[in-house]
This record gives C-alpha cells, structure tokens and sequence, in this order.
C-alpha cells in the first residue's frame, strides 16, 4: 500500500481543517495514497461508510467497471464517468451504445435501479 498524503488533492487541507474551517478524516486511495475530505467530493455518509469498510480509489486509480483499465493504465485518453451514488467508473467510450453526448451526471444502472429509476442498459460487463 502506497504511503497516504495526508492533505486533500481538491482544498489543500488536512484533517483539522477542511475548506469550511472544520476537523474531518479524509478518505486515502489504495492506489497511489492521495487523500479527499468526504465533503470537497460531496460524497453521501453511506458512501464514506463504504470507503472506510472497502477503501477507496481516486479517479485516477479508478478501473473502468467494463474494461477493467483505470485512466492511468489506459490507452484511452479520456476520463471515468464517474457514478455519484456508487462511486464506480466508467469510459464513455466503453459504453454500449455510446450517447450522443457525454453526459455531466452519470449514475450507474445498478444505482438507478435503486432509486426507481428506468436503466440506461448501456454497461456490457
């Protein structure tokens, strides 16, 4: 496991001090030990309560739930959509079919499914 920077990637602060002047624990990847207040991500209590039983990735670390690949290991030069709820990855470019435009929320099927919601039907695993 790769050493924790212990000061947050998206504020600068640490875990006495968040950007509202707060103490709060950040959430560490298991890739490359970068570190995020919860709050700078706008990740739920159930979300931060799964990273801290599960770990969590940082967009960069993060593997695509199709291909498997994150953006750093990928030859595809393009970002993970990224689930709000769930937090999983995706390449737009591995959706299937592949929307007209990339969209700016993006929620997985499974989470959709959860909320009520109608699936895209777009993720092959």
């Amino acid at each position: 496991k790769p050493q924790v920077v212990p000061i947050c990637t998206e504020c600068l602060g640490t875990e006495s001090c968040n950007p509202v002047g707060e103490a709060e624990s950040l959430v560490s990847c298991y890739g490359c030990g970068q570190s995020v207040h919860p709050s700078c991500r706008v990740y739920s209590p159930e979300l931060v309560h799964y990273f801290e039983q599960h770990g969590w990735t940082c967009d960069d670390c993060k593997p695509c739930i199709v291909c498997d690949e994150s953006p750093s290991e990928s030859e595809k030069s393009e970002d993970l959509l990224v689930c709000e709820y769930c937090d999983q990855g995706i390449h737009y470019s591995c959706l299937s079919p592949i929307p007209e435009k990339r969209p700016k929320v993006w929620n997985c099927d499974d989470c959709r499914l959860a909320r009520g919601m109608q699936p895209n039907g777009n993720i092959k695993k």
